[in-house]
């Protein structure tokens, strides 16, 4: 019950957190995609092309870099690390980023959902390699995404935040 309990609260807060990134982002890049027009280094490796969808920008890298951060920050200031609950984090923390991704398109108004399924040939130069309509790139977050939530469910450990949280609220 409390793996569930914390993969729901988990994934309910990481919706709003994407929608909040995604339209952040959407007033930093507006209708120039991956960081197009910001003034940032690129790196166009094939690898950066097949696992992101684009190349990899300096605004995305510490952009992701400062998300990585703050989703381990718990563990900074009050939680105990373990495996298990790093297989949580990592697995929310790739859900939020396929999820901001897909609120970009969603939410921009230069974009339909449309364009977003059409890729390149609706404008969407920077995810060029597709499966079916959708970017390539979301099926290798589902993959890590799904091993990771199975990682937490089946790995042992410990939930004493929770535990200390619901004994105060039903007190």
């Amino acid at each position: 019950m409390e793996e569930t309990a914390h993969l729901i609260i988990g994934l309910v807060f990481c919706v709003l957190l994407a929608f909040l990134w995604a339209k952040l982002e959407i007033n930093v890049e507006g209708k120039h995609g991956f960081a197009e027009k910001l003034p940032c280094w690129r790196d166009n490796r094939l690898l950066f092309r097949k696992v992101l969808g684009g190349p990899l920008t300096g605004y995305h890298f510490y952009l992701w870099t400062f998300l990585f951060a703050m989703f381990h920050l718990p563990f900074i200031l009050y939680l105990e690390w373990s495996l298990k609950m790093e297989f949580l984090t990592l697995g929310l923390l790739a859900f939020t980023f396929i999820l901001e991704d897909f609120f970009w398109f969603v939410f921009n108004p230069n974009f339909t959902i449309e364009q977003f399924l059409q890729g390149p040939a609706g404008g969407i130069w920077w995810q060029p390699q597709r499966i079916g309509p959708l970017p390539a790139c979301y099926t290798y977050y589902a993959i890590g995404i799904m091993v990771f939530f199975a990682l937490y469910l089946i790995t042992p450990g410990d939930f004493s935040l929770l535990k200390l949280i619901l004994e105060k609220l039903s007190t």
